[in-house]
């Protein structure tokens, strides 16, 4: 996250600031703060792109918050979708306009003059036997909105949603 942690008065007034709200509360101001540090500015994301993608992180984490399993669900699949589109847009801008769907923006992302995405670690096949193409087959099981889901189900797509984009994340900033 940050190259040195905060400092003593500020951890302070943060516990203190946040004392008024719940731990679901304090949990998502932990995880926006981490995903804002891992979209730097050096990854030409636009402020109000990054807000948009992040918006929608927010509101699925709410829903979870709120237990409407299903609004939390689907807010996690267009965060995810928004994030490579966003990605791809910056790795092969002219590219990645005229591409008509989100999954032909992923499947750039795996062209071998891109590198993105790896194919030898099955991070994308042609075949959509692989991480990402089993990821969103998962979040979109019947549609953006799978319709009701229980809490562990919404919670573990929530968290591997979380561990994707930082992932990804991570290797947009570091150019890995």
């Amino acid at each position: 996250m940050l190259a040195r942690p905060f400092s003593h008065p500020t951890l302070l007034a943060a516990v203190e600031l946040l004392e008024g709200h719940s731990q679901a509360r304090f949990d998502q101001m932990v995880l926006r703060l981490g995903l804002e540090g891992e979209i730097g500015p050096g990854t030409a994301v636009s402020v109000a792109k990054k807000c948009g993608i992040l918006g929608h992180l927010d509101q699925a984490i709410e829903a979870h918050t709120r237990g409407d399993w299903a609004a939390c669900n689907a807010q996690l699949r267009t965060f995810l979708e928004s994030l490579f589109d966003s990605i791809a847009i910056h790795v092969r801008p002219q590219r990645a306009a005229q591409l008509p769907t989100s999954e032909n923006r992923r499947a750039l992302l795996a062209d071998p003059t891109v590198g993105f995405l790896a194919v030898d670690r099955n991070e994308w096949t042609t075949d959509g036997k692989s991480y990402v193409n089993g990821l969103f087959k998962m979040l979109h099981t019947e549609g953006s909105h799978p319709g009701l889901s229980d809490e562990d189900h919404s919670t573990f797509r929530l968290h591997i949603v979380v561990i994707t984009a930082r992932t990804f994340l991570r290797r947009l900033h570091y150019k890995r």
